[in-house]
């Protein structure tokens, strides 16, 4: 996508709304595959679970044109004192704790269990286990099954 992008002058955009943050291992889901996008968004976990914050972080050449004319990207919340400080703590905490370290453990951990779990049922009801970090998908052979287990799960609480 990187190159497409460069060959053709279009601005490489990764929506990190729900992978970044460290839920997948790294800080932002795009860093598995050693690519710098122009613009990264993010969301969600950004301001911690208790705050809605959103942000995107772009690259120098995209930044001089908002320096030069700010206009061209405005917000109507932007910059709220509590969302700000939230979002700051939450990347502190995230640093300082070792928390995208801890999603690949744990994820690595979740994935090995859920595989070797469905691995009588495969490939009759289950198709595959995939994921990065904490972000993991089971992949059943129709809508119907995957329906109804998740529908048996919500009931289990």
């Amino acid at each position: 996508v990187r190159r497409l992008c460069d060959k053709y002058g279009a601005i490489f955009i990764a929506d990190e709304v729900q992978t970044g943050m460290g839920r997948t291992g790294k800080m932002f889901c795009v860093e598995h595959w050693n690519v710098e996008p122009d613009i990264i968004c993010l969301g969600k976990a950004f301001g911690g679970g208790i705050m809605p914050a959103g942000a995107f972080i772009g690259s120098e050449k995209l930044w001089t044109a908002l320096f030069e004319n700010p206009f061209l990207h405005t917000t109507t919340f932007g910059g709220n004192p509590l969302a700000c400080a939230a979002a700051i703590a939450t990347i502190n905490v995230l640093l300082e704790e070792h928390l995208c370290e801890r999603a690949k453990t744990m994820g690595d951990l979740f994935l090995s269990k859920l595989k070797s779990t469905i691995k009588p049922y495969t490939p009759y009801l289950t198709l595959d286990a995939r994921g990065k970090g904490l972000m993991l998908a089971l992949e059943f052979v129709d809508t119907d099954i995957g329906f109804r287990v998740a529908k048996g799960l919500f009931r289990e609480k």
